[in-house]
């Protein structure tokens, strides 16, 4: 009795002690949550989104100085939301009260989105439900998700579309799928194979109604800010075309590496990757149009398009969860030991990589990172010629 007694005080005591720690970060994180390190990218959503709330010009960077600098924005130029107006819908819940409380919900909702997404996909992908808890150390080693949370990017939007899309598309609900179109459409850039492939498949599959709930749905999400502000898109071209910015940022994109070889100023050569995507593309999808999966297809788009993007930041490479999941889960039904070793050791060098030189880009930049999508992509062409299923092998062939 006396046993139980010692127990149920120390758990007692832990339980407390947790609490304790839990309200302690808690503080810290809310006193934080101004620093440009944490959630950097929340200002600029926060303050775009408020001038059209308000029906002003959410582009204007007098306006968005002013505002971002009276929640203690300090350099020189302000941050500017360079997505569709149509993208600040999303972050209309987040534009209204106490600026820190609606940056610390919009934090804790990044990392809501990103593990609902991982825990969708280790479903889809034929997870058993009691080898789950891989998919959270997956998810915890991934480097490009902490990227994500820790700026707060609206890529775990696009993320839970392309996850969204996928499990209703399995289950042949094509306007729930079609609706989580929209979320992919925040950066369609990003993912801009998805949408050839997309056209394609529902062509040759004579799939009309994915096709018109498709494009009703972006349409119907294109039109509402303009309820806010007729001339929004108007000054978003203006504003798109007077910074340019597509070409001034050093991003890693394999564009940004021909140019920085063969001339700055030579800006066409950002588009020569995608040429070459749409190449593959032609052959891929010819190649697959009969038996043409979205589960097994969509890793490879992905892959692609942000190998060939013109503009894409290492927090989209946040999207490449999808390739990590399918190919843990076949490290967990795979009896090839030996070959599960070496994948998950490149895998960890890979993402410790990325890791150093995250800690330190601001010192070396961050388009030091243009080896890590083809670094990933390698090793998921590694992984399906030896521990995926033969089935899963097979359809793949085309890239082997």
């Amino acid at each position: 009795m006396d046993i139980m007694v010692k127990k149920k005080v120390y758990i007692i005591i832990a339980c407390c002690l947790m609490l304790v720690l839990t309200a302690w970060a808690g503080k810290q994180l809310y006193e934080q949550i101004h620093l440009d390190f944490i959630g950097a990218e929340f200002i600029t959503y926060w303050s775009s989104g408020h001038l059209l709330l308000n029906g002003e010009n959410p582009y204007s960077q007098d306006r968005l100085m002013m505002l971002q600098q009276s929640k203690g924005w300090t350099r020189e130029k302000p941050l500017l939301m360079y997505n569709l107006p149509s993208a600040m819908l999303f972050v209309f819940p987040f534009c209204i009260g106490d600026y820190s409380i609606s940056k610390f919900l919009w934090m804790l909702f990044v990392l809501f989105l990103i593990i609902a997404s991982t825990h969708l996909l280790w479903s889809i992908y034929g997870g058993r439900e009691k080898e789950r808890f891989w998919s959270l150390l997956v998810l915890g080693s991934f480097m490009p998700a902490y990227f994500m949370v820790l700026r707060g990017q609206s890529i775990s939007l696009v993320l839970m579309g392309v996850v969204g899309f996928l499990y209703y598309m399995k289950r042949e609900k094509y306007l729930i799928a079609a609706i989580f179109t929209a979320l992919i459409a925040i950066k369609p850039h990003v993912t801009y194979l998805f949408w050839v492939a997309l056209l394609l498949w529902s062509l040759h599959q004579k799939k009309w109604s994915i096709l018109m709930w498709v494009f009703l749905t972006n349409l119907l999400l294109l039109l509402m800010p303009m309820f806010f502000n007729p001339h929004v898109y108007e000054q978003y071209v203006i504003e798109m075309m007077n910074l340019s910015a597509a070409y001034i940022w050093v991003t890693p994109t394999t564009g940004r590496l021909l140019r920085s070889l063969l001339g700055w100023d030579k800006q066409w050569l950002q588009y020569v990757p995608m040429v070459a995507g749409f190449l593959w593309l032609s052959v891929h999808w010819y190649t697959r149009r009969n038996i043409w999966a979205w589960d097994q297809e969509m890793p490879t788009l992905l892959l692609v398009s942000l190998l060939t993007t013109f503009y894409c930041w290492a927090s989209d490479f946040s999207l490449l969860i999808i390739v990590t999941i399918q190919v843990a889960i076949w490290m967990v039904y795979s009896p090839l030991r030996m070959c599960k070793a070496a994948l998950i050791a490149t895998y960890l060098f890979i993402n410790g990589l990325a890791l150093a030189v995250f800690l330190i880009f601001k010192l070396i930049g961050e388009h030091n990172l243009i080896w890590f999508v083809p670094a990933l992509f390698l090793w998921y062409c590694i992984a399906l010629r030896t521990i995926a299923p033969p089935l899963v092998n097979k359809h793949h062939a085309v890239i082997r």
